[in-house]
C-alpha cells in the first residue's frame, strides 16, 4: 500500500531538497512512508508557538511571582537529576 498525500511544500523542506517529493503549483505529492516528516515538521511548529506562549504568559507574571518563583528558577539549572556522563 503505497498512498501519497498532498501538503503545502513549506510543511516539507526536508523532502524538497533531497528531491523526495513532486513538487506542483506549490503543492507537495508526498508518499506514505515519508509522511514522518509532515508530523515532525507540524509538532516543531505547535511546540515553538506554545513554547512562545507559556515564555509570554510567564514574563507577563514574573514579577507577581518573583519571591515564590525566583529561588526555584534560580536552581533549577544547577539541579540536574540525570546520570553524570563525565570521566
Amino acid at each position: 500500500w503505497n498512498h501519497v498525500y498532498k501538503v503545502p511544500f513549506e510543511q516539507v523542506l526536508d523532502l524538497v531538497s533531497s528531491r523526495r517529493v513532486l513538487l506542483v503549483k506549490g503543492e507537495a505529492f508526498v508518499a506514505s512512508r515519508d509522511i514522518v516528516s509532515v508530523v515532525i515538521c507540524n509538532f516543531r511548529l505547535r511546540l515553538s508557538r506554545h513554547l512562545t506562549e507559556n515564555a509570554r504568559a510567564f514574563y507577563a507574571k514574573a514579577e507577581e511571582e518573583s519571591e515564590r518563583l525566583g529561588p526555584l528558577l534560580e536552581n533549577l539549572t544547577n539541579a540536574y537529576l540525570g546520570p553524570s556522563f563525565s570521566s
